[in-house]
């Protein structure tokens, strides 16, 4: 083969080398099928794709793959809040026994996995603070101050509580139990170990 005929032979190969890399220019875009701003036509990948989801851990509809989040996280203790109707029941305080119970459970706005819980009646209005654990609350209250008849005279207590409630029926009902230890206001003696129960319907 002469040097020209050589020359020329590579001459055509490098053109269509040259040709074809001119034909695959990369095209820069998301490449991710689930991203939101997919493009089908991008041949590299820029780093661009949005995945819309909850993108908390602690959610229990977290998406690890989401970039972007979409204010829709659900968290357990969601299923909690609200207004519920119902029994109290104390086995030794049953001046605090009623029918007419009401239970209001709150959001702690600094904290997803905590809840405020108030048990209103009669004259009752009892504050307590819940840890959430899927479908439970761990229910606590520390020296609440209150009043109980003893011989006709009312004596400043202080309560505190623990125990746990649980939610069934997609968080429509509540239902457990809580100590309640009363403590004299002046003292701090113990004067009453007692269980209450409880049990209520979500209206609201």
């Amino acid at each position: 083969m002469t040097f020209s005929k050589l020359v020329f032979i590579s001459s055509i190969i490098f053109l269509g080398l040259f040709m074809q890399s001119c034909g695959e220019e990369d095209i820069p875009g998301c490449t991710n099928a689930a991203a939101d701003n997919f493009d089908p036509s991008a041949t590299t990948d820029n780093g661009s794709c949005n995945i819309s989801g909850c993108t908390d851990p602690a959610a229990e509809n977290y998406d690890p793959n989401a970039n972007v989040s979409t204010a829709d996280c659900i968290f357990a203790r969601d299923k909690f809040i609200g207004i519920y109707n119902g029994s109290l029941s104390c086995a030794i305080l049953t001046d605090l026994n009623t029918d007419t119970a009401e239970i209001e459970i709150k959001i702690v706005v600094d904290d997803v996995n905590k809840v405020t819980l108030s048990i209103s009646a009669l004259d009752l209005d009892l504050p307590l603070n819940a840890d959430v654990n899927g479908d439970e609350l761990s229910i606590t209250a520390e020296e609440f101050p209150y009043q109980i008849p003893v011989a006709g005279t009312p004596v400043d207590v202080l309560i505190n509580a623990n125990g746990q409630v649980t939610t069934a029926d997609d968080g429509m009902t509540l239902s457990g139990s809580f100590q309640a230890d009363v403590l004299s206001a002046e003292t701090k003696d113990p004067l009453i170990s007692d269980q209450c129960q409880i049990n209520a319907t979500k209206v609201n």
